[in-house]
């Protein structure tokens, strides 16, 4: 169930990485909404966000921050349904990859969403 979600694309040097693409698709779900069946493995990639993953296969499957514990980002790709995905904006577009060029008019963000 899709409540409050916030849909982006996120451009920042950890989810690039981690998803080895030049962008990260992302879906914000509040985390009461979300319920995640069976083990995953975890590691922090900063000092705030701690990855999940699938640990037979390795696949992304979604992230936490300790400065939004409300909230959990899943990766779009881990959805078997995406009619519901509708991104909103880009975000952390000073460390989008030089070649990778965006023609869309979706707002777009120096850093995180602006307060």
């Amino acid at each position: 169930t899709c409540i409050s979600a916030i849909y982006s694309y996120c451009n920042c040097t950890n989810c690039r990485k981690h998803d080895a693409a030049p962008v990260m698709l992302v879906v914000v779900f509040e985390k009461n909404s979300v319920k995640i069946k069976g083990e995953t493995a975890q590691y922090y990639s900063s000092t705030q966000g701690c990855r999940h993953f699938c640990p037979v296969c390795g696949s992304s499957l979604f992230f936490t921050f300790d400065t939004s514990p409300k909230n959990i980002d899943m990766t779009a790709g881990v959805f078997e349904r995406s009619d519901f995905i509708e991104h909103t904006h880009r975000l952390h577009m000073s460390r989008a990859l030089n070649f990778f060029k965006v023609d869309d008019d979706l707002p777009k963000y120096k850093e995180g969403l602006e307060k």
